[in-house]
């Protein structure tokens, strides 16, 4: 993420049409994946792709902290971040007031396809995390579970999970940014998953 702000990085990403339930742009998907890869590990993260036949890719990327442990705790706790690049279909084009993969700002509101499910919570994610690091105060390994079919169903994720569960069940908490809100300007925090 060199010298890219978050905005701009979500501008990047929103471009990218990854949209699941329309196989010709498997491509698309691909490019969500290679660019959040690449910005994965421009941060430090080591990544697992885990692939089936066609079905998008799960990207699992993880990374330990710097920061010493605590004195109090035996190791780092690690968070566990779930998120998902894939978006639903723009149609109806005619009811957007500009075009759906390319990020606006409107009277203090950005529009795209994807800004609010999920892409512009995985920026949020990303940048946060980055910044920790620049200013060392990145306290907990972070484990990142990024999917490409939720918007379809989510049909290999359970089996994706499976796979890495050595990995996975070493997360003490998960924070899954991709629920609704309890009113304008109102977040809602759910618990207990």
């Amino acid at each position: 993420m060199k010298d890219q702000n978050a905005i701009s990085l979500l501008s990047d990403f929103i471009y990218i049409q990854s949209v699941s339930a329309d196989s010709t742009r498997r491509g698309e998907i691909l490019k969500a994946v290679e660019f959040l890869t690449k910005h994965l590990k421009q941060i430090g993260f080591d990544i697992k792709l885990i692939k089936k036949d066609q079905a998008p890719p799960l990207i699992i990327a993880s990374l330990k902290s710097t920061i010493l442990k605590r004195p109090y705790q035996d190791g780092q706790p690690t968070i566990g971040i779930y998120g998902h690049y894939d978006v639903q279909p723009e149609d109806p084009v005619q009811e957007w007031k500009s075009s759906p993969f390319k990020l606006t700002v409107r009277d203090g509101k950005i529009y795209g396809r994807g800004v609010a499910d999920n892409k512009g919570h995985i920026i949020q994610n990303l940048t946060s995390i980055k910044h920790l690091i620049e200013v060392k105060k990145l306290a907990n390994n972070i484990v990142f579970i990024l999917e490409g079919e939720e918007e379809v169903g989510s049909e290999n994720f359970e089996k994706y999970v499976k796979e890495e569960k050595d990995l996975l069940s070493k997360v003490d908490v998960f924070y899954i940014t991709d629920v609704g809100m309890h009113n304008k300007n109102i977040p809602q925090i759910l618990y207990g998953l």
